[in-house]
């Protein structure tokens, strides 16, 4: 009988546990009808809000008017060709009818240039671009030039075939190699027009 009654409370206890396991709360589903609310996001920071509200176009102003030139005001060009070696020299090209501008940009200072580079020049000499000169910078050279209307895209590469970084905008173009002024003459490109046929092949 002792037994019997020991083994009916040992039963009754285990019905217990397991009956609050079952019973245990779980978290409730959704509502129906109701969306999931994601989780919050760290807010962006200063820079990083003003990194994306700036325009492109008002960075290359801005570039543009860094180097202090007088004759250098966005109002008078179209903004063309933006190119940065990725170690703080920067180029930023400009247009208008009868003339090509450049600021160049380095950590220690900046430079700029204003020359007699034009569509019609171009067209005269049968070519679709011409170099306009560059900027000499510890990691290589940054170069620009001057392109005919109908050029979208310009592929650059070094005498071995390797591409190089290269942005092609109004008229304009501007690059950086990983080279000394006196061997960008071996520089070969391919131009390109809106629809991808081949304007030009060869040196640049």
């Amino acid at each position: 009988m002792r037994a019997t009654a020991v083994v009916a409370a040992a039963v009754a206890l285990l019905l217990a546990v397991i009956s609050n396991a079952l019973w245990e709360p779980r978290e409730l589903p959704a509502a129906a009808g109701t969306t999931p609310q994601p989780a919050p996001t760290a807010p962006a920071s200063q820079e990083q809000k003003e990194q994306k509200a700036k325009d492109p176009q008002a960075v290359k102003a801005e570039l543009l008017r860094s180097c202090g030139n007088p004759e250098l005001d966005p109002a008078n060009f179209t903004l063309g060709a933006l190119i940065d070696d990725g170690q703080g020299h920067k180029i930023v090209v400009a247009s208008s009818p009868e003339v090509i501008a450049m600021c160049g940009v380095h950590p220690l200072g900046s430079g700029s240039g204003v020359g007699p580079l034009t569509e019609r020049g171009l067209r005269n000499v049968g070519r679709v671009l011409v170099g306009g000169g560059g900027v000499d910078a510890d990691t290589g050279f940054l170069g620009y030039g001057r392109t005919l209307p109908q050029v979208a895209r310009i592929e650059m590469f070094l005498p071995g075939g390797r591409p190089v970084l290269a942005d092609t905008a109004a008229e304009t173009f501007a690059y950086f190699v990983p080279l000394p002024r006196d061997r960008v003459s071996g520089l070969t490109v391919r131009v390109f027009d809106g629809a991808g046929v081949v304007l030009y092949s060869g040196p640049l």
